[in-house]
């Protein structure tokens, strides 16, 4: 199976007739991010990509600009009181000189597989809080604009 499925049993109803039998599940955990060696958001996602979202949350937080302003990503061990690696926990190194975010234990950073813009109070609020210029379409949507 892997770290990406799980085998459960599940209950079909299917014409009022009940069965219950084993089916292969997308699986979902949690994925700690870490910016520099200090905590910075914990998210949940199927295991996979967990590189790719940390940069992408990075981004999305105007922490990161420019890919230059990355040195490296690497799963760090000792994530439990073993110390073994559970893959769940990733630390960002950024380039020297890029400005970093005030890390508290104050700080709370949601985050969800959305596109970022559920819980937030108005379209004002994204454009406050966001590294990148919002530009409102017809549609209704926001779209960020890099330039």
């Amino acid at each position: 199976m892997g770290r990406v499925t799980e085998r459960r049993r599940v209950i079909r109803i299917r014409d009022g007739a009940v069965s219950e039998r084993p089916d292969t599940l997308v699986a979902e955990e949690p994925l700690e991010i870490r910016l520099n060696g200090k905590p910075l958001a914990i998210t949940m996602r199927t295991p996979g990509d967990d590189f790719a979202l940390a940069a992408g949350f990075l981004v999305s937080e105007g922490v990161l600009g420019a890919a230059d302003e990355l040195r490296n990503i690497v799963y760090c061990a000792g994530a439990t009181a073993d110390g073994s690696n559970t893959y769940n926990v990733v630390d960002v190194s950024t380039a020297p000189g890029v400005a970093l975010p005030d890390i508290t234990l104050e700080r709370n950073v949601y985050t969800t597989s959305s596109c970022g813009l559920c819980g937030k109070a108005s379209l004002d609020a994204v454009r406050t809080t966001a590294r990148w210029a919002i530009d409102d379409d017809p549609g209704g949507s926001a779209l960020p604009r890099s330039g």
